[in-house]
C-alpha cells in the first residue's frame, strides 16, 4: 500500500510537469498524529467534537499556523497520506480503526486559509491511511496542485 501512494504520487508530479513547470505539486506536512473527525455532538451549550479530535485540533493549529503561504483559490486535485501508530496488538497489516474519509475532514478544514481560501475548491482527493514504518513518526502529508483543465 506504502508503494502504492507513492506511484500515485509521482505520477501527479510527472502530469503536473507535463501540464505547466511553474504548477508543480505542493506538499505539506503536518507532525502530527493522524485522528478522525467525530460526528459533532449537540448539546445544552452548543456543538462539540470528541476528545480525540479535539486534541486533534489543539495540536494541528499551531503547525499550521506556522505555515507561511498565500492562499491559492483555483480549484484542487489533493491527495492526504495518514501514518498511523501501529497499535500492539492488531491482526490487519493496515489501519481499520476510522474510515478513511473522517481522516481528511481535519487535515482539509485546518488548511483553509492557508493553503487553500476554502476546501469547497477541492475538485479532487484521494485519502490513505497506513502504518507508519519503524522509526517513522506518525503524520499527516498534503500534497495537492491546481487543477488548469476547467473551462469556462
Amino acid at each position: 500500500m506504502i508503494q502504492t501512494t507513492i506511484d500515485l504520487v509521482e505520477g501527479l508530479r510527472r502530469y503536473c510537469k507535463k501540464q505547466s513547470p511553474a504548477k508543480a505539486l505542493e506538499e505539506e506536512t503536518l507532525q502530527v498524529t493522524p485522528t478522525p473527525a467525530s460526528r459533532p455532538k449537540v448539546g445544552r451549550w452548543g456543538v462539540y467534537y470528541g476528545k480525540n479530535y479535539k486534541l486533534f485540533r489543539d495540536a494541528v493549529t499551531p503547525i499550521v499556523e506556522a505555515i507561511e503561504r498565500t492562499p491559492t483559490e483555483a480549484p484542487l486535485i489533493v491527495i492526504i497520506e495518514c501514518a498511523i501508530p501501529k497499535p500492539k496488538a492488531s491482526k490487519y497489516p493496515y489501519p481499520v480503526k476510522g474510515d478513511v474519509d473522517n481522516f481528511a475532514k481535519g487535515p482539509l478544514d485546518s488548511l483553509n486559509e492557508k493553503l487553500w481560501k476554502d476546501d469547497k475548491q477541492i475538485i479532487g482527493l484521494s485519502i490513505f491511511k497506513r502504518y507508519t514504518r519503524p522509526g517513522e513518526e506518525p503524520h499527516v502529508r498534503v500534497n495537492w496542485f491546481e487543477y488548469t483543465g476547467l473551462e469556462d
